[in-house]
């Protein structure tokens, strides 16, 4: 940026919040857990990181389309996955956990404000480790992740 120039706000390619560095915190921490999360909502994903931040969990990828959780998931091999139902892009929270449990059998926390019986069947298919209700309590979310890292 040259002086005298206002910047235009966030970079449109990596949207309104920055992604976490994972290489950065896993090499101050190497003995903490790897959580992918999956989730649109900038704000929520955002309040998500900074409570499993603070319970001494690492980040490995916030995930916003379920077109990258598989390839996001390959690369960073998280110990858990949490994912949200509904996905901007075309394909959906648990079309993303399809995708990556047909590569890998990590452990998946559904958080999702959607519980109609087809969703749900949908979710169970997956054998999940939870599927929890929005808005969920912060003790239910760090409970519900403690339990399945341990599983």
């Amino acid at each position: 940026m040259q002086h005298g120039q206002l910047s235009a706000g966030p970079d449109p390619e990596r949207g309104p919040w920055p992604s976490p560095d994972p290489e950065r915190d896993l090499k101050a921490s190497p003995d903490r857990n790897r959580i992918m999360v999956i989730e649109d909502d900038a704000i929520v994903s955002l309040a998500i990181e900074n409570l499993l931040v603070e319970a001494g969990y690492a980040i490995v990828a916030l995930c916003a389309r379920g077109e990258d959780a598989a390839f996001l998931a390959a690369r960073y091999r998280p110990d858990l996955v949490l994912a949200d139902v509904k996905l901007a892009g075309a394909i959906d929270g648990i079309g993303a956990v399809a995708a990556i449990r047909a590569e890998s059998d990590v452990p998946v926390i559904f958080v999702t404000a959607h519980s109609d019986p087809a969703t749900r069947g949908r979710m169970a298919a997956l054998n999940p480790a939870e599927i929890l209700a929005k808005p969920v309590p912060d003790f239910l979310l760090l409970h519900a992740v403690a339990a399945a890292l341990r599983d």
